[in-house]
């Protein structure tokens, strides 16, 4: 009663009731409710629709600015044995375009950047990369840094051009179990190419291209080609077998 609160002593607070709330009716919970069950249902959108797949990441955006940067709109081109030979030969080409940033894939780094000086190649649009073919570990470690280093931006062309001629009394073997030549040649491209093929999709105009011959190299005698009607190239060919 007021009679009460005036007969406390002046020192003593008073209890504060302020933050004592009436309970709220039954059309306020409903409210309440239909407010709490509207933000769930939003939370869900933006968790399953929202920012994270209609928003770019930053790390996203990031790597689109170091790729526009780094490539500008510049296809991006992968060549094995880009360090001699037919593969040195189309690393020229593409870079003297200007349509392309080309990645070398080799085996001997130091042979490729001397390779690179001695036909001028620019920098900026040529990065050298270690693959050994002969590993299928090798392979897979490869593509991991291309796809470091190529940011977000698709492989448009893969030439698929290093190879190795290995004639012996006995075959060689690769650490994984297969004939050299074999896993060189032939299944360490396939590999590679089954791991780049994915990103690839995204490119507008993809290619895989598959070269071989020994005929880019100069110090290789070419015979005559054989045909049904003189056959001579291949007799020749026979005799003294072409290794590259």
């Amino acid at each position: 009663s007021h009679q009460q609160l005036a007969a406390r002593p002046a020192g003593r607070p008073r209890l504060v009731t302020a933050f004592l709330r009436p309970p709220l009716c039954t059309a306020m919970r409903r409210v309440l409710l239909l407010v709490l069950l509207a933000d769930a249902a939003a939370f869900k959108f933006l968790t399953d629709f929202g920012p994270a797949k209609l928003i770019p990441r930053p790390s996203a955006m990031l790597k689109r600015r170091r790729a526009t940067k780094k490539f500008g709109d510049k296809k991006l081109a992968v060549i094995t044995g880009a360090s001699s030979g037919a593969g040195l030969e189309a690393a020229a080409n593409l870079l003297r375009t200007g349509e392309y940033h080309v990645f070398g894939a080799v085996r001997d780094l130091d042979k490729m950047r001397d390779a690179a000086l001695d036909r001028d190649f620019p920098a900026d649009d040529f990065t050298p990369l270690q693959v050994e073919l002969g590993s299928f570990a090798s392979v897979r470690a490869f593509c991991k840094d291309l796809e470091r280093s190529k940011l977000n931006r698709p492989i448009d062309r893969l030439i698929c051009n290093a190879a190795v001629y290995q004639p012996g009394e006995a075959p060689a073997w690769s650490a994984d179990g297969h004939e050299m030549t074999l896993q060189v040649n032939y299944l360490s491209h396939f590999l590679m190419a089954s791991l780049l093929l994915p990103g690839m999709a995204k490119s507008a105009d993809p290619r895989v291209i598959l070269a071989g011959g020994a005929s880019a190299e100069e110090s290789v005698e070419v015979y005559p080609r054989a045909d049904l009607g003189a056959l001579q190239g291949l007799k020749l060919g026979a005799k003294n077998p072409i290794s590259m």
